[in-house]
């Protein structure tokens, strides 16, 4: 499952979530809507619970997975998506237009390896087929990831988030570049960070960290307790159980959408006023 396709389901599923409503308090279908009785509330924002915990864990982790392996995946909306020789025919045909594109974005890098090799003060670099033998992208990495660096062979493609350098005598340059896997997980790190604030009530709700988290905790929360995800150990089998849950959610009522969004604000959590 495209975990992509299963956020921006979630998204549209509870797009109303956003729209403050401004009509009376309606009783929940829902054990945790009762304020007094919600084991998740605090005295200042909303904590996840084990369950919307695990669920937040699995979906994120599998689009960290789909974009290290150049996939579908949400982290990419934020780069510049491209090749090597994408970004050596762009210089080679016009370098002022290429800078236009490329310098100082962030862009996923995915290329063919044409040579490994080390630099001033012993840094290394990957260096990219191009279009011709003289506008090979170079890549120079941020932090010297020697020992991965030290384990790729010529001609292996791989995938990497760098910053657009420009070019030197035609050649195409990038710089700070990660290699994808550590990207994600960097990204992964900053977006759980991003959805505490959130639910601690100190932000407002980001694209990640407001519709997409609401809509975790709707999904976790319509799972059965002996779901795979809480009881097992296989990540397939789980986000077959979180697809399953997302396709009965839809047939609900949007009702629970809006008690999860009066929830939220009872405890502090900041929602924009439409």
């Amino acid at each position: 499952m495209s975990n992509r396709i299963l956020i921006i389901i979630l998204c549209s599923i509870i797009g109303i979530l956003l729209l403050r409503q401004n009509t009376s308090p309606t009783s929940s279908a829902h054990a945790n809507f009762d304020l007094s009785t919600n084991t998740h509330q605090e005295l200042r924002g909303y904590s996840l619970s084990p369950s919307e915990s695990i669920v937040l864990d699995q979906v994120l982790s599998d689009d960290s997975e789909q974009f290290s392996h150049n996939q579908n995946s949400l982290l990419m909306d934020e780069l510049l998506i491209t090749t090597a020789p994408a970004v050596a025919k762009a210089y080679y045909d016009n370098q002022v237009a290429a800078d236009q594109k490329y310098f100082n974005k962030k862009v996923y890098l995915s290329g063919q390896i044409q040579e490994i090799n080390s630099g001033i003060g012993n840094e290394p670099y990957l260096v990219f087929f191009g279009v011709t033998l003289f506008n090979s992208p170079q890549a120079r990495f941020q932090n010297n990831p020697v020992n991965t660096i030290a384990g790729l062979r010529k001609g292996q493609i791989v995938h990497l988030v760098c910053n657009g350098g420009g070019s030197i005598v035609g050649t195409p340059m990038f710089r700070d570049c990660l290699f994808a896997k550590d990207y994600a997980e960097l990204r992964v790190s900053e977006i759980k960070e991003e959805i505490s604030s959130f639910l601690r009530g100190d932000t407002k709700p980001s694209k990640t960290s407001g519709t997409g988290v609401l809509g975790i905790i709707l999904i976790a929360r319509s799972m059965p307790a002996n779901s795979v995800c809480f009881i097992g150990h296989d990540k397939k089998k789980c986000l077959k159980d979180i697809k399953i849950a997302m396709n009965k959610f839809k047939a609900h009522d949007k009702q629970e959408s809006i008690d999860l969004v009066k929830e939220l604000e009872a405890v502090g959590v900041q929602f924009e006023k439409k």
